[in-house]
């Protein structure tokens, strides 16, 4: 079985997948991943390529936010990303017997690269099995984002909020 991730991005642009890590059958220990250079009509540094664990939060009294969203209930949720460098819960990790794993991939597509199509690969290892290669196949588009955006944008709200953004008594 081939395990292809296809992404697109511009230049100066941050792009990201999940990878998600299950351990059938038996627990996976020292679990990590290796990075490759994304190579294609130049050289995109593994150094740009960030890995991070995905960690669980367990909800024990569910709650409803401010904005009326219903929550969806007690239970395990992965929403903190650990860098796999992180001396505490970072790479290696273990996945217990019959659990995900979700680790954030994400790749900073340099400026200064040319467009066109970039490949490498993340190869994830443990002690229990051999290793999995994860193809990455990365298209640049021929267009460079800034590095500053001039779109006026207010992402919070409450009326507190909305009364300061437009200027209300």
């Amino acid at each position: 079985i081939t395990k292809t991730v296809t992404i697109y991005g511009a230049k100066n642009e941050y792009v990201a997948f999940q990878l998600v890590i299950k351990a059938e059958g038996k627990e996976l220990i020292d679990v990590n991943a290796k990075k490759t250079d994304l190579v294609g009509p130049s050289t995109i540094d593994r150094s740009n390529i960030q890995l991070f664990k995905e960690h669980y939060l367990k909800v024990a009294e569910p709650s409803t936010s401010m904005y009326g969203n219903i929550s969806l209930g007690k239970g395990e949720y992965p929403d903190p990303l650990i860098p796999f460098d992180a001396p505490k819960d970072g790479a290696p990790f273990n996945v217990l017997k019959g659990r995900n794993q979700p680790v954030w991939v994400d790749i900073y597509i340099p400026p200064q690269v040319n467009s066109g199509l970039y490949k490498g690969c993340l190869i994830v290892e443990s002690k229990e099995l051999e290793p999995q290669e994860i193809n990455i196949n990365l298209e640049v588009w021929d267009f460079t984002l800034p590095n500053e955006t001039h779109l006026k944008s207010f992402f919070y709200y409450g009326p507190e909020q909305i009364r300061w953004a437009h200027k209300l008594d």
